[in-house]
């Protein structure tokens, strides 16, 4: 079979030239056929398959495998330099699950936990928001529904608020809470009177294994199919998948960041 010349390279070629080269190289290894490979002059179109010629030698069988692998690693390298992941952000802002009924911070003339009269405000719809500043704050509300298989009406509601500082880095992300701020409450109506609503203080660390940010095209909630939001997925401790977390307020919505009561060792709740 006749060689034939091609393709030709210029000073500055583009990545799509590169990968264009690969691709040619790739079917020389593939096919045997001919090539001669010339660098750095006006960049030719067409479908060839070329064997490399170095210097005007033209390089074949088994004395060609070492100059492929070399150029191979060259072009790999100048047709993938590192990018920064443009789909990713920082956890700054209010994250809602589902239906994004569980807010963090104050919405219109309601709050999913008003601290100072604590008291809950219980949303439409199960789901858990986290709200992050880029200085260090946290603010975590939580509402969830345990069912009983044999006893369909004996459901629990478990209602969690609470707010704190955190540490971040680029894989994980620590929650201290402030203790004596932070409240759940329990709703069992098949439990007796006295105790079908509990309230109590909470403060728990969280330890977030993992997290990732990116944009999700196909939201379930959203009405247009064209539009897009920034997701949040995160892991537990031992690697749990939390709910999916969609962005709705950047900045975040919350309520005050400083601690707001002292906990108070051998006080009633």
């Amino acid at each position: 079979m006749d060689s034939q010349r091609g393709p030709y390279l210029p000073e500055d070629p583009t990545p799509a030239m590169w990968q264009r080269v690969m691709q040619l190289i790739a079917g020389t290894v593939a096919t045997g056929t001919c090539v001669y490979f010339v660098l750095f002059a006006d960049f030719g179109e067409g479908e060839h398959c070329f064997k490399p010629m170095v210097s005007g030698l033209r390089i074949t069988g088994l004395a060609a495998w070492p100059f492929f692998l070399l150029l191979g690693l060259f072009l790999t390298v100048r047709a993938d330099p590192p990018t920064k992941d443009v789909d990713a952000r920082s956890i700054v802002g209010t994250w809602s699950s589902g239906s994004q009924q569980v807010l963090t911070g104050r919405n219109g003339d309601t709050m999913f936990y008003n601290p100072i009269m604590k008291q809950f405000t219980v949303p439409a719809a199960a789901g858990i928001s986290y709200s992050f500043t880029n200085d260090g704050h946290f603010e975590m509300a939580k509402l969830a529904y345990s069912s009983n298989a044999e006893k369909p009406d004996c459901f629990e509601v478990q209602l969690i608020w609470q707010h704190g500082t955190y540490v971040s880095n680029t894989s994980s992300i620590t929650m201290s809470p402030y203790k004596g701020d932070g409240a759940v409450q329990t709703v069992s109506p098949c439990n007796p009177e006295a105790t079908r609503v509990q309230m109590s203080v909470y403060a728990e660390t969280e330890f977030i294994s993992n997290w990732t940010t990116y944009i999700e095209t196909q939201p379930a909630f959203l009405g247009d199919e064209n539009e897009t939001v920034y997701s949040m997925q995160m892991y537990a401790f031992d690697g749990q998948p939390y709910a999916k977390l969609y962005l709705v307020y950047d900045p975040p919505n919350m309520l005050p960041q400083e601690q707001i009561f002292m906990n108070v060792v051998g006080a009633s709740s």
